[in-house]
């Protein structure tokens, strides 16, 4: 059951009455005319619960996408992928999907998938709904609702259809413009929307729903779909400000590790053998199991498993005036890869990829593989996270590593 209906800010809805269109009523509910975080609810849970009814678990929701400029951007199918809301009941029935209530907050949700309800803010929710008499006398009105399916479930519940609108046993047409309230809550594209309606009464404490609401369509026009973000592939790390930029990193805790750009002609002219970059990165760790993080984006349709990882590293042993030094040498090197990485580099962090040891290869420029787990890289798409890094002891002095030319090329 949706929660903190009660805070929700309502206001009078326009009622557009519509004759002819074989007895169907249109009846248009805008946003607010000012918009106000006060029409956005949020609550600590998603607005679904399991059926009661042999309903469809998939978390897809299938619709059709209009070609032509006069049809909706998306057509809802009324056959599969519904879920009940609280404790209803939904059947799917010839003239489309029907949901039983008992009580107040029960309803039916469809939800849509990335990247279709992308910046939903002004879109068209169109619901042509027939309620039965029962419903209509149990004094419960009709809410449509948009909720973000994800962080504290923000929503616009604005749209009601009252009770003393309800004309029983007649299909009316409800029209509901999305408004995301003044933090924009639809202008994301990480987490899917659920889009539903369900029993209501303003009160929030009258609990006398019961009856029938069949569902005979719904349509959203006006979505915004943004373009795919450019992939980024590779860093080089040419672009960065030596001495001012640097990267976050995978470890226990922020302080432990420091990766920092830095000039190779300038700071580190040791590192010019058997490499023409002008910058490098240089890392250093206060930790065990820590490294530099850092961001890719894959192209649409591709996967992790897709390329092939590599980097290519500097591990100091008898360079920058180390006699010997034990650090750097015959360490695991750790590779996670994740949508988001948090934790320490170890193999039982969830973003575990790959490890192997560095043995001897000191002093030199090195391009060493970051092998791909197949499993875990095939659910990975869009933009992901890599981290990776020695599992050495805390750097002392000038005893820690450079990193260039994190690459990731398509497998051929």
């Amino acid at each position: 059951m949706l929660k903190q209906l009660s805070l929700m800010l309502v206001l009078s809805p326009l009622l557009v009455a519509c004759g002819g269109g074989g007895g169907v009523d249109k009846i248009v509910i805008p946003p607010p005319k000012v918009s106000s975080s006060s029409s956005v609810s949020s609550s600590s849970a998603p607005a679904i619960s399991s059926s009661k009814s042999s309903t469809s678990t998939s978390s897809s929701t299938s619709t059709s996408s209009s070609s032509s400029s006069s049809g909706p951007d998306i057509t809802v199918d009324m056959t599969k992928d519904w879920r009940a809301n609280s404790d209803g009941e939904i059947s799917y029935i010839t003239e489309g999907v029907q949901l039983s209530v008992s009580a107040k907050g029960e309803g039916a949700v469809f939800d849509l998938k990335t990247p279709n309800q992308v910046l939903i803010q002004g879109a068209t929710i169109e619901f042509v709904v027939n309620a039965s008499n029962e419903f209509k006398v149990s004094g419960a009105a009709l809410q449509v609702f948009s909720q973000v399916k994800g962080g504290t479930y923000p929503g616009d519940y604005h749209c009601i259809l009252e009770n003393t609108d309800i004309t029983a046993g007649v299909d009316q047409t409800i029209i509901c413009v999305v408004d995301g309230g003044v933090d924009n809550i639809f202008a994301q594209s990480a987490l899917d929307v659920q889009v539903g309606v369900q029993a209501y009464f303003a009160d929030g404490v009258t609990d006398t729903a019961t009856g029938t609401v069949l569902i005979k369509s719904v349509t959203v026009d006006g979505i915004t779909v943004p373009t795919p973000p450019e992939p980024k592939l590779t860093y080089d790390f040419e672009d960065d400000e030596a001495g001012v930029t640097t990267y976050p990193g995978a470890a226990w805790g922020p302080a432990d590790v420091t990766a920092t750009v830095i000039s190779i002609p300038v700071d580190a002219p040791e590192l010019m053998n058997g490499n023409d970059s002008v910058n490098a990165l240089y890392v250093t760790v206060n930790n065990y199991n820590a490294g530099p993080l850092f961001t890719v984006t894959l192209p649409e349709g591709k996967t992790l498993n897709d390329y092939n990882v590599t980097v290519r590293a500097f591990l100091p042993r008898n360079t920058f005036g180390l006699t010997d030094s034990t650090a750097n040498y015959f360490k695991p090197f750790y590779f996670l890869a994740a949508t988001t990485i948090s934790g320490p580099l170890k193999d039982d962090n969830v973003a575990f990829q790959s490890t192997f040891d560095t043995g001897n290869q000191t002093d030199a420029w090195v391009v060493f593989p970051l092998v791909v787990d197949p499993v875990k890289g095939a659910a990975l798409t869009g933009t992901i996270q890599l981290a990776f890094g020695l599992n050495r002891p805390p750097a002392e002095g000038n005893d820690g590593y450079y990193i260039d030319d994190l690459r990731l090329e398509e497998k051929q």
